[in-house]
């Protein structure tokens, strides 16, 4: 997903935002990954990619964390709270 994600480049974020919201958790922890592997591109949505942190699905949370870490200033109550989440098992 990462590979196609940073093979359509920009013009997909708005594809994956849509599916950070997709009923369906598999697109949304996936949509979570490929915005990370989109890099700055992806740096307007840290909100909605925080907002999946409280979601059900456990691969949704993870993913969205793991997104944050990568994305999010280091110093953001945002890293930090995806930090302990994923030091949490």
């Amino acid at each position: 997903v990462a590979l196609l994600a940073r093979a359509l480049g920009a013009a997909a974020v708005p594809h994956f935002v849509n599916g950070l919201s997709d009923e369906h958790s598999v697109v949304r922890a996936r949509s979570a990954t490929s915005l990370m592997a989109l890099g700055d591109d992806a740096k307007p949505h840290l909100a909605k990619l925080a907002a999946l942190l409280a979601d059900m699905g456990q691969l949704v949370r993870r993913s969205a964390a793991r997104a944050l870490v990568t994305l999010a200033p280091a110093d953001s109550a945002d890293a930090a709270l995806a930090r302990k989440l994923l030091e949490s098992r």
